[in-house]
């Protein structure tokens, strides 16, 4: 009879564990839950050697598929971290040289108390029971029927793991569910052994005095790192801060622990940047901006060759995040590092700032799992969580870009002195630009801005062919509006815009379709990029965008929210943000960053905690304003129709007019959106165009007269009016004539290429477009949707596509006319209100989408496997009938007037769109889960489904073959659900979708929270 063990790895691939008699080996050592992963062994020259147990993802990244799991000498473990070692001399102890158990044996197994009545952290129970299955010695547990009589010891307690637990232990009984106090229980002395470890074993490799009172700032942490609130979490927030804490601990421990040979070797700064992995951001927050920097510096002196690569990328959004309101003084040094020619870092090419160098080395990879951003929640209680280290890393910046000397704001809502000055770039005698450099003589500016931008439209005429193409004329341009023009192709939200380093400044590239010629051969089109712009780094620039919808809305600077027809103006982004969201797989998380999403302005109900960013507002182009836009002595050619310098130049210097005569409203939001498209380097028809008919439209009825001729005379009497100081006629004839051809139709031309899109658009379909969709009804449902409703090409093509679909017996066909129905109540009713069929008001279909969002995401995290990883980029949306009409018994109003559709929701159906690498990701991990959890017929049989499902893991189809408790993932849902929409819950439909993919269709309307 002998004692024994039971090893910890797959022995067998089959989840069995290798039992083996233990009485030769010395210091043995168990895992949490009783496993032996370590011992002593001596060889031959009785030296004790460790072994500890690894797996094959313990090695280095571009090795681990060279070895097994097994036990091998920590040692030699170690030293091979530390390059000290190759691969093959790390020492193993081979299965072979185990003495398997025998019958009587004793086998000892420690495991780690985690009940949640334990008083201590610390406490170990051992368990002993006889081996009494002859010719075994693998097991998948502990066999059942074997009396098991366990007794509790302590192990020397540390005096930081103690106070930490004394501390937070209270937290334990927050709820009455067993199962809740068991988790938190288990997450809080999990960290607690983690934190015995680090101060134990890896806080001594550190001796200096500069060491130990960063250490020790640590420990005071540690006693209590959580917030005074957390008490009033809810369950699963609860569980989820006192798991992200321990997960964050135990990385600090790992990366320790790896790195034990290289810390005790590492000298000076290396030796901080070492000691720094290891600490949190509120450690962190008393460091001097100098030696922050000097972390960096360390960080990205590592980042290309570091094994510990993820730590390294944690440590620098740590860093980035480790201010304070007590620190705030050292953000403006702090940022000035980060672009400094002193920190600059010398590669192949080029030496180019440390913000650079860092950013374009940030991974998309993310385990940084707790919310470390200290400033941020201070000042805005964000919700913004970044997928990736990268969006983490540019956030922090952001937050701190917003208290710094480049936020134009000061702290009352005024444009500070000596922030922003205009350079003039045309020095000809007759510029194209009429210059306005308020306030600038002779005084230096932080920021210089143009009002040119870099490239010049070039258009002529040729056997009857328009050509035209952009001409690099000020290569210093800066503008200080971007006309960010946003516009939906196959579900992203793409924009005209490139950002790119050049040198460590950003350029701004524009896209276009320009039209060539060359000798001997025909025109062609072709897409091209002219330079826009070029910044510093951390300057702001005026965002133009348009369709735009926040989560969180922005404010104007007196307050409220402003809109012309969707076009909006956002002020002061800066520039390293703008590159990030350009490059960002994930734009609905950047979008929320930056305070705006895509989908539906007029919808919300609060303002919410970002108006404390004092930098973001709307620019009012009133008559206080225009100095910084004046164009005068520029043509512009827009919609279609050329605006010669004395229009542009009546409409910049237009001051204002009776504010309650209906033609000067108008005419105002005329003028506004003037001045953002001609911004633009974009030729033609656009959304900022959109507004500008709206508004002459309006202009059009307030004259009371219907001929032409009659119609025109009144809008110039009604210009010069309006304008004592220009009364020049030709000038006037001008734009009379102008804002009356933007309530002219669309031109046929336009509308049958329009129509042939539609057309095309059925190849990809299974259905046909059906007789009754004639050229005719396409023509008249083109000029509504493009003259009235303002919808893109993209968004008409899938309202036809759709309403062709036949269905079972032809029940989904929506006929022309109720087509046109269902489009306008989509579009003024829907849209407007916020919501869709199926709920009385905006509050019950909130408490709808609360409850959704959060059981998908319950459901997610109750399945096996890591799937939770994978839907960082998830929104969610309501999309088919439900969208574009109402349900039976639904209250009977219009705000709009809109007639409301004849036929009738029957089910409401939402889409939780994931970005195309998420979804891809996510479904190669839900066929693993269904392996894990479903038997082998019916999960090969499912992931046969999953293979053929091409963008769509539909409901009922595939979701509700996953059991979750006594129910499954389909049925927690609908029943979350169920009780807070007029849809009964089996009307309750839902697909996971990818973004973009072929049923990724509109209209929709996004969940509001």
């Amino acid at each position: 009879m002998e004692l024994a063990g039971i090893l910890y790895g797959d022995y067998d691939g089959k989840g069995n564990h290798l039992v083996v008699r233990t009485s030769d080996f010395n210091n043995l050592l168990y895992t949490l839950d009783g496993y032996l992963i370590g011992f002593s062994k001596s060889n031959q020259n009785n030296i004790n050697i460790d072994y500890f147990h690894f797996k094959k993802t313990d090695f280095k990244e571009d090795e681990n598929e060279n070895i097994n799991a097994g036990f091998y000498s920590l040692e030699d473990w170690l030293e091979y971290w530390a390059d000290k070692k190759k691969l093959s001399e790390i020492r193993k102890f081979e299965y072979i040289n185990f003495r398997f158990v025998q019958e009587n044996d004793v086998v000892v197994v420690e495991i780690q108390n985690t009940d949640f009545n334990s008083p201590k952290y610390n406490q170990i129970k051992k368990y002993e029971y006889t081996w009494n299955l002859p010719n075994q010695y693998l097991i998948a547990d502990v066999p059942a029927g074997i009396l098991i009589t366990p007794t509790i010891q302590d192990y020397y307690p540390n005096v930081t793991a103690t106070s930490f637990f004394t501390n937070t232990k209270y937290l334990i009984n927050q709820y009455s569910s067993i199962e809740t106090k068991q988790n938190i229980a288990k997450n809080l002395i999990y960290a607690s052994y983690c934190m015995h470890h680090i101060c134990n074993s890896i806080f001594p490799l550190f001796t200096s005095n500069e060491h130990q009172i960063l250490i020790q700032e640590q420990k005071n942490y540690w006693t209590y790192p959580f917030s005074s609130n957390v008490s009033s979490l809810s369950e699963i927030e609860l569980l989820n801060i006192t798991k992200d804490f321990y997960l964050e601990i135990l990385n600090f421990y790992i990366t320790g622990f790896r790195n034990k040979i290289r810390i005790q070797d590492a000298v000076g700064d290396k030796k901080f940047f070492f000691l720094s992995l290891l600490m949190s951001v509120n450690s962190l927050i008393p460091l001097t901006a100098n030696i922050k920097l000097t972390i960096l510096k360390s960080c990205a002196d590592e980042m290309s060759r570091f094994f510990e690569r993820d730590a390294v990328e944690n440590l620098i959004v740590r860093v980035t995040s480790a201010f304070d309101s007590n620190t705030v003084g050292q953000i403006n040094d702090f940022l000035d590092g980060l672009i400094s020619e002193n920190n600059e870092i010398k590669t192949d090419k080029e030496s180019i700032n440390l913000y650079r160098y860092i950013y374009d080395r940030m991974s998309e990879s993310w385990n940084l799992t707790t919310g470390l951003m200290q400033l941020s929640n201070w000042v805005i209680e964000t919700d913004f969580k970044p997928t990736d280290t990268k969006g983490a890393f540019v956030q922090s910046l952001y937050v701190l870009w917003q208290f710094s000397k480049y936020n134009p704001y000061d702290d009352f809502g005024e444009i500070k002195q000596n922030v922003i000055g205009f350079k003039i770039l045309d020095t000809s005698n007759n510029p194209k630009i009429s210059y306005n450099v308020i306030g600038d003589s002779g005084i230096n500016k932080l920021f210089y801005y143009s009002h040119e931008s870099a490239s010049e439209l070039i258009s002529y005429t040729s056997n009857n062919i328009n050509y035209f193409y952009y001409d690099l004329i000020y290569s210093s341009a800066s503008p200080i509006v971007i006309p960010y023009n946003v516009e939906k192709k196959v579900g992203l939200y793409l924009n005209k815009f490139t950002f790119q380093f050049e040198n460590n400044k950003i350029a701004v590239l524009e896209e276009y379709e320009g039209t060539f010629e060359s000798e001997n051969s025909p025109a062609i089109e072709s897409i091209s990029h002219a330079l826009y712009g070029t910044y510093e780094i951390f300057q702001p620039v005026s965002l133009l965008n348009t369709k735009i919808d926040s989560i969180v809305p922005i404010l104007t600077t007196t307050g409220n929210t402003a809109e012309i027809n969707g076009l909006t103006l956002n002020s002061f982004i800066p520039i390293f943000v703008l590159k990030y969201y350009d490059d960002s797989n994930d734009r609905s998380n950047t979008e929320t960053m930056l305070g705006y999403t895509v989908d539906g302005v007029l919808t919300f109900s609060g303002i919410g905690n970002l108006t404390k960013l004092r930098h973001l507002r709307w620019a009012a182009l009133g008559a206080t304003e225009f100095g910084i836009f004046t164009k005068q002595g520029l043509r512009v050619l827009l919609g279609g129709l050329e605006f010669s310098a004395g229009a542009v130049g009546y409409l910049a210097n237009f001051i204002d007019c009776n504010a309650n005569d209906e033609f000067c409203k108008n005419f105002k939001n005329f003028v506004m959106a003037f001045q953002l498209a001609t911004l633009s380097l974009t030729v033609g028809d656009n959304l900022a165009t959109f507004a500008m008919r709206k508004s002459a439209k309006g202009m059009v009825k307030a004259t009371g007269k219907t001929t032409e001729a009659e119609i025109i005379a009144e809008i110039k009497s009604r210009l010069s009016a309006m304008n004592g100081n220009n009364s020049n006629t030709t000038v006037l004839d001008e734009l009379s004539n102008n804002i009356y051809s933007f309530v002219v139709p669309l031109p046929i031309g336009l509308i049958k290429l329009i129509i042939n899109k539609i057309k095309k658009a059925f190849d990809k379909v299974s259905w046909d477009l059906h007789p009754s969709y004639t050229d005719a009804f396409l023509t008249d449902y083109i000029k509504l949707c493009r003259e009235e409703l303002n919808l893109l090409d993209e968004d008409i093509i899938d309202l036809v596509v759709i309403a062709n679909k036949q269905g079972k017996d032809g029940i989904k066909f929506i006929p022309p006319n109720e087509l046109i129905k269902q489009t306008v109540f989509c579009i003024k009713e829907i849209k407007i209100r916020g919501y869709t069929a199926g709920f009385n008001d905006l509050i019950q279909y909130k408490q709808f989408c609360n409850v959704v969002k959060n059981q998908f995401i319950q459901n997610i995290d109750n399945l096996a496997g890591e799937l939770s990883s994978h839907i960082g980029s998830l929104d969610i949306v309501v999309k088919g009938s439900a969208v574009r009409t109402l349900r039976e018994g639904d209250p009977l109003v219009s705000l709009s007037g809109a007639a409301i559709p004849v036929k009738r929701a029957d089910d409401i159906d939402m889409a939780f769109r994931l970005d195309p690498t998420d979804y891809d990701n996510f479904v190669e991990e839900l066929k693993m889960v269904a392996i894990d959890i479903l038997p082998t017929a019916d999960a090969d049989i499912l992931i046969k489904k999953i293979n053929k499902t091409d963008g769509k893991l539909q409901y009922d189809e595939i979701m509700e073959y996953f059991p979750i408790g006594n129910s499954d993932f389909t049925k927690k849902i609908k029943e979350a659900a169920g009780s807070h929409t007029n849809f009964y819950s089996d009307k309750i439909g839902f697909a996971i979708i990818k973004k973009g993919g072929k049923y990724d269709k509109k209209p929709e309307i996004s969940f509001k929270y």
